[in-house]
Formats: structure tokens, sequence, C-alpha cells
């Protein structure tokens, strides 16, 4: 179903720059373009998993096309901000993290503007990630199974107990050969 869509989309978006409409380019100070990159930029960021969601940066080209659909096309570059992708915040609320440590990146996208909602054509994002430290993900579930680092103070206890054991259950010696 979502690729019938997606192929009737395409297909009037062609239909539409093939009837002579030519793309005209708009200002960046546009409330559509922010409009059309915004709802984008929440796409981008519903699909995130994990991490951090992604702010705008900058709008680069925009150009708008217009017949039975109006449609914007347009280049805009993101940075991860500070706020967790699981979080629900809105991307205007998180600021910017250390650039650094950020993933950065620019999308290109087509937008489609039919009775002043907005819905993506086609969008492509390229990502850099940066270079700070790998995160791990946290385990939430005291008795799951991960990975843990062998420097860890939390096994000294339990080490310490092991060894007791073994030295009281088998006779607490060195074996002998």
């Amino acid at each position: 179903m979502k690729l019938i869509t997606t192929l009737l989309l395409c297909s009037g978006l062609l239909l539409t720059l093939t009837q002579g409409e030519e793309a005209q380019e708009i200002d960046c100070n546009d409330e559509a373009v922010f409009q059309a990159v915004d709802a984008s930029l929440k796409k981008l960021n519903a699909r995130l998993q994990s991490g951090n969601q992604f702010v705008l940066y900058r709008v680069t080209k925009r150009a708008k096309m217009d017949g039975s659909a109006t449609f914007y096309s347009f280049n805009y570059q993101i940075k991860e901000g500070n706020c967790s992708a699981q979080r629900g915040l809105a991307w205007q609320d998180c600021d910017f993290k250390d650039s650094e440590e950020a993933a950065t990146g620019e999308c290109t996208a087509t937008m489609g503007k039919k009775e002043n909602k907005f819905f993506i054509v086609t969008q492509t994002c390229k990502i850099t990630p940066g270079k700070g430290p790998i995160v791990t993900e946290e385990y939430h579930c005291a008795s799951c199974v991960h990975p843990i680092s062998a420097d860890n103070p939390d096994l000294e206890p339990v080490l310490k107990h092991a060894i007791e054991y073994f030295n009281n259950n088998t006779g607490g010696g060195w074996p002998e050969f």
C-alpha cells in the first residue's frame, strides 16, 4: 500500500514537472519552508530508535513548484541535539550537543503540501557520526544478562564470595601434583 502511494505521489510530482511548471527559488524566511522542514525533521526524529534527536542547523537550498499540489524541495543541515529520541520533546526544545561529540548530517527532501498538510515525497539524509565516546545502551533489568567490564567495582563482593566458597568447599589449598 505504501509503495502504491509513493508511486502515485512521485508520478504526480513528475506530471507537475513535465507540465511546464518550473521550480522557483523561494526566500529562506518563507513560513511554508520552515513548516516543510519542520515536518521533514519530525519524521526523521520519529524513526530514531535510540540516541538523541537531530536539530535543524540551517536550510541551504529551497525551491517551490506549484500545481494541483504544491511541492517544496530543499536541503537542510542537521546536528545532534542534547534531547533523547525517546523523551518525546520537540526538536525546537533541544540545544546542540557539543560540536566534537555531535553527529552531523545533510538531508535532501521533497515535501508535498495539499490542503495545508505536508507529506514526504522523498527524503535522504547522510549522517556523519561524532567523534565522542561510544555510548552503550543501559540495561534496566537487574537479572538480565549483559556484558560487564572486568574492572567493574560491583564485581568485587561477588568474586570475594566465590573465592571464599571455593576455598571452604575444596580443602582451601592448591591441588597437589
